[in-house]
């Protein structure tokens, strides 16, 4: 009997360090808000306030709980762990002339949520962080360049960049967008005309900041001496194309495509003026290319390009120098 007693004794006495035990154990209530009275405020910015480029957010925050947040117009922008809950924020990335809402939040370990109360800022244009650009120089004009490398100054907290080029000040017609963890990207652009471009920071919590003050480059295409620039900016443009002087069934026999053009003109007589090479070297006024090209009394047929604007004498010019320099394959 009594060692039953004793039995049961010890079941209840188990029972209870259990039940201590469990107690222990359980974040600080299900409801964080009641039962760890937990409280939070935002001290600064104050509620309507102003905000500069770069602001703190202080939080004042009492109570048992794991973690507090920061949140701007819903972002997580930043995680705190231990006291003191103050955040040096970047606010030109949210910089639009716009108001803008801070919030704070304090979680336990079972998801429990405390908020505080939700203040209202804004933040203006003038404190826009912005990438500063670099190279192009604003209105810089290049001159037949392979490529044009685009570069700006690194961003404070940016973990990529937003770039943008068009040929349009709105940037309604793109040429291309890419984002780029970068400082730098080079890109071909092998048609002349007048460019824009811009860099926006993306910053570590994902919002993006404003636009840069957009740059313009020119790029310039003048035909020089060189069978490679003929090439690139009037046979490939102007004479290489379908129904003309392209592939097997090129008109006259004359494949003007890259890397047949040179052995179709030098030293190939004209099918017009059979007595005339189309490319006689050191000789442009002696080679028939020049004549479909220029015009004159020994012209058979039309004058060439056949579709569009004749070329300019200035490229002409060009092409008549490399043929007297000896119609080099450069």
């Amino acid at each position: 009997m009594k060692k039953g007693l004793f039995n049961i004794m010890r079941f209840f006495a188990a029972l209870g360090v259990l039940v201590l035990q469990w107690g222990c154990q359980q974040p600080a209530g299900g409801d964080a808000g009641e039962e760890q009275n937990v409280t939070l405020s935002i001290n600064r910015p104050s509620d309507g306030a102003t905000v500069a480029q770069v602001d703190t957010i202080e939080v004042n925050a009492s109570g048992q709980f794991r973690k507090l947040e920061i949140y701007v117009d819903s972002i997580l922008v930043k995680t705190f762990f231990t006291a003191p809950f103050n955040y040096r924020w970047l606010a030109g990335y949210w910089a639009d002339g716009g108001t803008h809402t801070i919030r704070a939040v304090a979680r336990n370990d079972d998801g429990n949520v405390v908020g505080s109360d939700e203040i209202r800022v804004t933040i203006p244009n003038t404190v826009a962080i912005t990438p500063e650009l670099v190279s192009p120089i604003q209105n810089r004009i290049l001159t037949n360049p392979d490529v044009v490398e685009f570069s700006w100054e690194a961003t404070e907290e940016a973990k990529e960049y937003r770039f943008q080029l068009a040929v349009d000040e709105q940037f309604q017609r793109l040429k291309t967008q890419q984002v780029l963890t970068e400082t730098r990207v080079a890109l071909p652009i092998p048609d002349a005309g007048v460019y824009y471009w811009r860099v926006r920071a993306i910053h570590q919590s994902g919002q993006s900041g404003p636009w840069s003050v957009p740059f313009a480059v020119e790029i310039r295409r003048v035909v020089t001496a060189t069978l490679s620039s003929i090439q690139a900016l009037v046979f490939d443009k102007r004479c290489a194309i379908p129904n003309c002087h392209v592939g097997e069934y090129a008109a006259q026999g004359l494949d003007l495509s890259r890397g047949n053009s040179y052995d179709h003109l030098v030293y190939v007589y004209s099918f017009e003026v059979p007595s005339m090479y189309l490319v006689e070297p050191y000789a442009s006024s002696r080679s028939y290319l020049i004549t479909k090209l220029e015009g004159g009394d020994s012209l058979q047929g039309a004058q060439m390009p056949l579709s569009g604007e004749k070329l300019s004498q200035s490229v002409i010019d060009s092409i008549k120098k490399w043929i007297d320099i000896g119609a080099p394959n450069n």
